[in-house]
């Protein structure tokens, strides 16, 4: 999307008073879990034992886009034949805009608004467990990532670590460093290494690729996707931006 599209999008966003967080359940008597034979994984099922990534619904939303791999698709008795007799289970207002995909661990839903601010809630209840506030404005998309009790995520301009029983910050690490940088992002995890990325947002913007010790927020190593040279020069960049 371009940039003036996304910073009107997230004006809207912003202005809206108050955002619910919608908790749906399929009403008894709606049918058994998906099966392996339906669904965008079923042609590839007979490769799922050489491939190193998933090809089957995954049990639970366990990533910020479901998998590793971004699949969005996990299994469970919601499918076309049960959507039409889902029901409220509970609802829970945010403050601000939405934008994030929430992460299920433990019995525990984690997200995040458009204010950065970090929830976790009882997925049977909706009962807020713990808030994080941060209320540093982001356009979105964001979101969190949990892994080995511990919530990863990324305000507008910085990355962080939260204890996922307590909401308490254990470190946070600023990583938009040039003007134009910005997080738009859930961090990835794999192998103790939290993996979060800048990007473009207008001139003098660099877009870094940072891989930070999931223990303690150092930097392992960073990669530079955007030369600052290359601003105003359409004849490279296509526009110069």
């Amino acid at each position: 999307m371009p940039f003036g599209s996304r910073r009107t999008a997230a004006r809207r966003a912003r202005r809206a008073w108050t955002l619910s967080i919608v908790v749906l359940v399929v009403l008894v008597g709606c049918g058994g879990e998906g099966s392996d034979e339906t669904g965008p994984g079923a042609a590839a099922a007979d490769a799922s034992d050489r491939s190193p990534f998933p090809t089957r619904p995954a049990p639970a939303w366990e990533a910020p886009n479901g998998d590793t791999i971004n699949q969005r698709w996990v299994d469970g008795p919601i499918d076309a034949s049960s959507v039409s007799r889902l029901d409220v289970a509970w609802t829970v207002p945010l403050a601000g805009g939405y934008a994030s995909t929430p992460v299920i661990a433990d019995g525990i839903l984690y997200t995040q608004d458009l204010q950065s601010n970090v929830h976790a809630i009882e997925l049977e209840t909706g009962r807020s467990v713990w808030t994080k506030v941060y209320e540093e404005a982001d356009i979105g998309p964001n979101g969190v990532n949990v892994v080995d009790g511990r919530v990863f995520g990324a305000t507008f301009t910085s990355a962080f670590a939260l204890d996922a029983r307590t909401g308490d910050e254990l470190w946070r690490k600023r990583i938009a460093l040039h003007t134009g940088d910005a997080v738009d992002m859930a961090p990835g995890y794999e192998d103790g290494t939290v993996y979060v990325s800048t990007s473009v947002q207008g001139p003098g913007a660099v877009g870094t690729l940072w891989a930070l010790d999931a223990e303690s927020g150092t930097t392992r190593w960073v990669w530079e996707q955007v030369p600052e040279d290359l601003w105003g020069h359409p004849e490279v960049n296509a526009g110069g931006g």
